[in-house]
């Protein structure tokens, strides 16, 4: 434990160098993450040269799978619903009250 007498490490610029990491010329600086990021995009880029850019198709969709159900009965609701619109708005022939007529 410091002392009251003792200046602590802030991690202010001027405990690590007068310029500090952060103003240093962009030739200096070396961040381990850019290096991670420019292997990680090669090998990204190898990979989708061989597989065509998609990879491997996975496995087929489960039918039973709540997704895939949930899918399913929504593509029927909005069907059902355009249907119903549909026979709505032949079953009764539109007239606007607004209009003059006989």
């Amino acid at each position: 434990m410091a002392h009251v007498d003792e200046p602590r490490d802030s991690g202010a610029p001027a405990a690590r160098g007068a310029a500090g990491p952060a103003l240093a010329p962009a030739g200096d600086r070396v961040h381990p993450a850019d290096d991670r990021m420019r292997e990680a995009l090669k090998v990204a880029a190898v990979q989708a040269e061989k597989t065509g850019g998609l990879g491997r198709p996975g496995r087929p969709v489960n039918k039973r799978s709540p997704f895939f159900i949930g899918m399913t009965a929504a593509a029927g609701v909005a069907v059902t619903y355009g249907l119903v619109e549909l026979v709505a708005e032949r079953a009764v022939p539109w007239s606007p009250c607004w209009s003059a007529g006989p």
